[in-house]
């Protein structure tokens, strides 16, 4: 597989070091016989996977809300990868050498895309995450979705970024399309979930943005951007 040194949607500097390749297992595993004691006690959950978007939508609907543009689609292709575990392919067995694959696996669903994010140049990540899940949490009570059944993931841009939000089933489960019919509803969910919970506005609880799937991002959540960032969407709302 040739290198790309270069991001293909925002032209960005990719390293050597931050590009891997994955193995989809679609014939399974053999399992064997175990003697490791198993644990007693339930381990404590973490965030092992992570999403990517990489295109192949069908687009349904498009509007525009002032400077936002919102496009409903179906059939995008997400990308999910165990970043924790790799798999040595000659002998099948979790490694961390040079050389190990990581696994994954590919799924088609409904997504929504976010484009035109009024975002500053400074603090741009810590903005478009927290912005990213105050929706999700906002369109899981306005909408009464189970939180689990939708994600999200960025998708790179020049200068900036789009927010992708999808059904997080394969081939859809209307969702997305809900959210993209009352997405002012979700909006003001959004921004009446952060504007008053009570937790330090430079940070974040799990009342408001924080999920077991966002664990790795904690530096990045901050409450009170969220809320700059939907004033400033509602603001232009008509």
């Amino acid at each position: 597989m040739e290198f790309l040194s270069r991001c293909p949607n925002c032209n960005g500097k990719i390293r050597k070091r931050d590009s891997g390749q994955y193995v989809v297992p679609i014939f399974g595993f053999e399992a064997l016989k175990c003697e490791d004691k198993i644990p007693m006690r339930k381990p404590i959950p973490k965030s092992r996977v992570r999403k990517f978007f990489i295109g192949d939508e069908n687009i349904f609907n498009e509007k525009s809300i002032k400077n936002l543009k919102i496009i409903f689609a179906k059939r995008g292709k997400i990308s999910v990868l165990n970043i924790d575990s790799k798999i040595n392919l000659d002998t099948g067995a979790l490694s961390k050498k040079a050389g190990s694959k990581s696994l994954g696996y590919n799924f088609y669903t409904d997504i929504l895309t976010i484009k035109n994010i009024p975002l500053s140049s400074k603090n741009m990540l810590e903005q478009i995450y927290s912005l990213m899940y105050s929706l999700l949490e906002g369109a899981s009570l306005a909408l009464d979705i189970k939180r689990e059944d939708i994600d999200a993931t960025l998708f790179p841009q020049p200068g900036s970024y789009d927010i992708i939000l999808f059904d997080n089933v394969p081939a859809g489960a209307g969702f997305m399309k809900a959210i993209y019919e009352n997405f002012e509803k979700v909006l003001n969910s959004s921004l009446d979930l952060v504007s008053n919970c009570k937790c330090d506005e430079d940070t974040c609880c799990p009342l408001c943005l924080e999920h077991i799937s966002n664990q790795y991002l904690a530096n990045f959540l901050k409450r009170k951007e969220a809320v700059k960032l939907l004033n400033k969407i509602r603001g232009s709302v008509i």
